[in-house]
């Protein structure tokens, strides 16, 4: 942990934290996932329902830590011409894809460049690969959680590989400590959201003593994909944490911000949390 300076969070949301991925299987629970529909608008800057409160907060502390990790590279910021279950579905194997090219014969997904990694431009094989995960969870304009899981899985075993799944939600709207061993992990997490708020690397100003957070509430059922985190911790002056606020570094699906940080604490419906773990 460390003390979080104006300059330092303007680098954690600029670059993002390289750290350590290691390749060891996550630790998973077994869930029952519900029949929710999670649908898209044909409007792509639509998708998930309009933005509908515009909500500024300040938090005056004392002193504050922070813990940041990001996935390197971060998962392909997709867009396709189906459900967000398909967009987010498709950045997960796009990201497996670097390790495993045997998921997209005949794609390039981009190049190292140093530490970081730079995505391709879509190809005809990533506009096959979002066709075919239409089709396997079911061609509609929506997704169940179930459906999404027969289609990403169905997608992964066709190209023999085992998949397993495990659900990474705490409740009370949080996410588990396997969520973090996840991203550690090496493994992307799809967020079903019903509502949810939405960030911009500069909607976190940092200041001496206080920060002011703004947030855009959206309404609606949403598919998002997760690669990392921020957290926030704050203490008064007898050095009391009295608040902690996480948020996730997601690839929104939305064309207009292709990744963004959702804060998965507060003005957001976290229904699900899901790992798709290959091997």
């Amino acid at each position: 942990m460390k003390k979080l300076s104006h300059a330092v969070l303007a680098l954690v949301f600029a670059l993002g934290t390289l750290m350590f991925i290691s390749t060891s299987p996550t630790n998973e629970v077994s869930a029952e996932f519900d029949e929710r529909v999670f649908m898209s608008s044909d409007n792509m800057e639509a998708r998930g329902g309009d933005p509908v409160t515009y909500f500024t907060e300040r938090i005056d502390f004392h002193r504050r830590e922070f813990s940041t990790f990001s996935l390197n590279p971060t998962i392909p910021a997709h867009l396709s011409l189906y459900h967000c279950g398909v967009t987010g579905a498709a950045a997960k194997i796009s990201w497996y894809h670097v390790q495993h090219p045997s998921l997209k014969p005949g794609h390039n997904p981009g190049m190292h460049f140093g530490n970081q990694f730079f995505w391709g431009p879509p190809s005809p094989v990533t506009r096959a690969m979002h066709s075919e995960l239409n089709v396997r969870m079911g061609g509609g304009a929506g997704v169940t959680i179930d459906q999404y899981i027969m289609g990403i899985g169905g997608f992964l075993r066709s190209r023999d590989f085992r998949v397993s799944v495990g659900q990474v939600r705490a409740g009370n709207n949080s996410v588990s400590p396997s969520f973090f061993t996840s991203m550690h992990n090496g493994i992307p997490v799809a967020l079903f959201l019903d509502g949810f708020n939405l960030l911009s690397p500069t909607s976190i100003q940092s200041n001496n003593g206080f920060d002011i957070v703004s947030l855009v509430e959206h309404r609606g059922l949403h598919i998002m994909a997760a690669y990392g985190y921020l957290t926030l911790s704050y203490f008064n002056a007898n050095n009391v944490m009295f608040r902690q606020d996480v948020y996730l570094h997601v690839n929104t699906g939305f064309a207009g911000m292709p990744r963004g940080l959702i804060r998965i604490s507060s003005h957001s419906t976290l229904v699900s949390a899901i790992t798709t773990h290959i091997s």
